[in-house]
């Protein structure tokens, strides 16, 4: 356990602008720490009384900086409240609110302490700010066509401006909005990626509806050019809601597969560590062929609606099978259903959906298979419904679950 002597010194060095870079980093992973939890509310409460604090805040700042740090103070909690609701508020495993709300305030002090850090390289406003107080890895990000990454917070409301200066796209909460909004003939492309224990919607500039599930990312054009495919590329899972366009398919890469389509609904998910590739259908048609090998009609199929094909990554193989759809869509209301599938692939989709590790030590546990459907259950409740079925022990430890036989 860090020395509270230690913890005491790194907070007055920062109220009084002496924090160095390593230092900073070190009390963000503090305060990132249950087990400091204690020693965390009484720095706070004393030195949010600090009148360095205030006199560090009102002095050498004139009325546009301080209307650019309260901006990016904002940004940095609305972010940082996303994190902690998706990370251990979700376990079930903490009914303290008091204890986030400590973390809040923590974060406030730190961007406080950060702007001073760092201001002698103050962003100007032409180029909006951005506040990271977590890793990327936590983070919704956008990255833009000249490579600039942009942290994404799920509560903004804010335009999306390019390099040139030009809109390239608006954002209103959970949703990233293109239609319409880039008249620029350059074929450019952004990436949205959405982490562990997060959703997020995207419109195309065709009008496509997307919705990232957790720990996904896509690639695609800010504007469709007026001939050729609308192509994008997928990495995880997405559910697609495609504008109909007869003269552009539709097509969304994988990596392994394409799936071609002009105007339907369906869902595709593909994590790196899944076996198979599915793709299932909710309306229209959609063919689903090996990347690059379209006319290849043995490792081509035509799905019709209420089916799920699945692409087999060791084979090289496509099997076809009539699916319960809603089963397959159900996360983008936030809701998990389980049909009869093994506690292995369970345990990967609580993984994502909760932003947690789940180390399973209990061979036959991973092996027993599953019907059940969850919506607003927290991980532990959910581990004990499991539990009354299979008998097993679990710890948690920061955020990873060890799961033991009993």
């Amino acid at each position: 356990m860090t020395d509270k002597k230690y913890i005491d010194n790194l907070f007055n060095k920062l109220v009084n602008n002496q924090l160095t870079e390593e230092e900073y980093n070190k009390l963000i992973n503090i305060i990132e720490r249950a087990d400091h939890e204690e020693e965390i509310k009484q720095f706070l409460e004393k030195y949010l009384k600090s009148e360095q604090v205030l006199k560090n805040i009102t002095s050498e700042r004139n009325d546009d900086d301080v209307e650019k740090l309260f901006s990016r103070v904002i940004d940095g909690i609305e972010d940082e409240k996303n994190v902690l609701q998706s990370k251990k508020w979700n376990l079930g495993l903490e009914k303290n609110t008091t204890h986030k709300y400590y973390r809040v305030a923590a974060v406030l002090i730190l961007l406080v302490g950060v702007f001073y850090f760092f201001k002698n390289d103050f962003i100007p406003s032409q180029k909006p700010a951005v506040v990271n107080t977590t890793n990327d890895v936590e983070n919704i990000t956008l990255k833009l066509a000249n490579g600039e990454v942009r942290v994404i917070s799920q509560s903004g409301k804010k335009d999306i401006i390019g390099e040139k200066g030009s809109l390239v796209a608006s954002q209103n909460g959970r949703q990233l909005n293109y239609a319409n909004k880039n008249d620029s003939k350059d074929l450019v492309y952004n990436e949205l990626s959405v982490p562990y224990g997060k959703r997020f919607d995207l419109v195309l500039a065709d009008g496509t509806q997307v919705t990232l599930n957790a720990g996904s990312s896509i690639k695609y054009p800010t504007r469709f050019a007026k001939a050729g495919n609308r192509k994008v590329y997928l990495k995880g899972e997405a559910y697609f809601d495609v504008v109909e366009d007869k003269v552009r398919p539709f097509i969304v890469n994988t990596g392994v597969i394409d799936v071609e389509v002009l105007g339907t609904q369906f869902n595709v998910s593909h994590y790196p560590e899944d076996t198979h590739i599915n793709t299932v259908l909710v309306e229209g048609s959609v063919k689903i062929y090996e990347e690059n090998n379209k006319e290849d009609e043995t490792s081509s199929r035509l799905l019709t609606p209420g089916h799920m094909a699945a692409w087999d990554n060791e084979k090289k193989k496509m099997t076809v099978e009539k699916v319960d759809v809603s089963a397959y869509i159900a996360w983008k209301q936030g809701v998990m259903e389980f049909n009869n599938i093994s506690f292995h692939e369970i345990r990967k989709k609580l993984e994502r959906h909760f932003n947690v590790e789940i180390e399973n030590k209990n061979q036959f546990l991973e092996n027993q298979v599953y019907t059940a459907t969850f919506k607003e259950e927290s991980l532990e409740e959910i581990l004990n419904a499991f539990r009354e079925d299979t008998p097993f022990k679990y710890e948690v430890s920061k955020n990873k679950i060890v799961i033991t036989s009993n």
